[in-house]
């Protein structure tokens, strides 16, 4: 598969930094299960903890440490319960932006992730809409719901030393899981929690940046799937030349959230 072009992952000695600084806090509430703002993103691009001195790391490595490991190799979602997924740098919802992954350049103003909207017949359940493993991982994070949120976030990563992790916000875990826990490609985790007029779920690959550009660095889902998971989009009408949105083509229309961003060309519908 072609992936964009990608940035170095360079050591914080390279990079001038020995730690990278806090990222910004979640926009989903926490339920004290997992403090979500300290933890949101415990692996830097430097291939450390965010708490941790990697002066010892040498050098620059492959973002995909030289074999892939966190490649999404299984649907995170059954298709046939969804209805529409908005663009990567759309300008459905609010704005979710930061780093580029294939650029080091810091955007603005645009969602720079993927909500994934159910059939109709789905929305406000919170036990319906299925969610599962996208690779073999950790189950590293559930940031629980607050009094008053919709659902929480799942993060998993396939081994330690991987920057990137796959989240799901707006979403319930199944009780059988707990955090820390292993997790196959394919696992049935949790269900989209739609309730409380959820419209839909959030689908993100989320790292974060030291050094002169720091900051959170997103990557849309679809960049990170093998030919198998894309085929399936693409059977029914989504493939990355039409479910993600450049950089240039966001800059010359940027989005306007004060004035509201009620447009169809925020979504792609599936076939």
């Amino acid at each position: 598969m072609i992936r964009p072009k990608r940035l170095a992952l360079m050591s914080a000695a390279t990079l001038g930094c020995a730690s990278a600084a806090t990222p910004p806090s979640s926009d989903v509430g926490d339920s004290g299960i997992v403090d979500a703002t300290s933890e949101r993103d415990v692996r830097t691009f430097d291939g450390a903890s965010n708490n941790q001195d990697a002066a010892s790391d040498a050098g620059a490595v492959s973002l995909d440490g030289g074999g892939d490991p966190y490649e999404i190799i299984k649907n995170p979602v059954d298709l046939a319960q969804i209805s529409q997924i908005s663009k990567f740098r759309s300008c459905a919802g609010h704005d979710f932006s930061g780093l580029s992954l294939a650029e080091d350049v810091r955007e603005t103003e645009r969602s720079m992730k993927h909500y994934f909207a159910p059939t109709a017949v789905l929305v406000g359940s919170s036990d319906k809409v299925r969610l599962f493993a996208p690779f073999d991982g950790t189950l590293e994070t559930y940031s629980g719901a607050s009094s008053g949120s919709r659902g929480g976030t799942i993060r998993i990563r396939s081994n330690p030393n991987v920057p990137l992790a796959f989240e799901f916000m707006h979403t319930e875990v199944l009780t059988a899981f707990k955090v820390g826990d292993k997790v196959k490609a394919g696992d049935h985790i949790g269900y989209a929690s739609l309730g409380k007029g959820g419209h839909d779920f959030d689908l993100v690959l989320r790292g974060y940046k030291g050094g002169q550009v720091s900051g959170e660095v997103l990557d849309s889902v679809f960049n990170d799937m093998n030919t198998a998971v894309l085929a399936a989009y693409a059977a029914r009408g989504v493939t990355p030349a039409n479910v993600i949105v450049t950089r240039g083509q966001r800059d010359a229309n940027p989005c306007k959230y004060d004035a509201g961003n009620a447009s169809p060309d925020n979504w792609v519908d599936l076939n």
